[in-house]
């Protein structure tokens, strides 16, 4: 699988996670802009790995359906996200 790949897959995953958002400030229309903003910033900034950057932009606020309060959703965020990319084999 190549890095174009890759990303359709994530932004595939993400876009299914956010659309059962409740909150429209957190739904992937926030997650794009989010990326966005971050591409256009690791660009400018110069000495960023822009396929890592891209991926934790869209995988940034995917624990939100699951923040109770407990678990804050970067918590629950880092076990989706490590689970998603380990299945995908490319990230270990």
């Amino acid at each position: 699988m190549n890095k174009e790949q890759i990303l359709k897959k994530v932004e595939k995953y993400v876009k299914k996670i956010m659309s059962q958002a409740k909150d429209q400030s957190h739904d992937f229309g926030h997650v794009n802009r989010v990326r966005n903003w971050a591409m256009k910033i690791g660009k400018k900034e110069g000495g960023v790995n822009m396929f890592y950057l891209e991926i934790t932009a869209l995988l940034h606020d995917i624990g939100r359906l699951k923040e109770t309060k407990n678990i804050s959703h970067y918590v629950a965020g880092k076990k989706m996200a490590k689970k998603f990319l380990t299945s995908l084999n490319y990230f270990d």
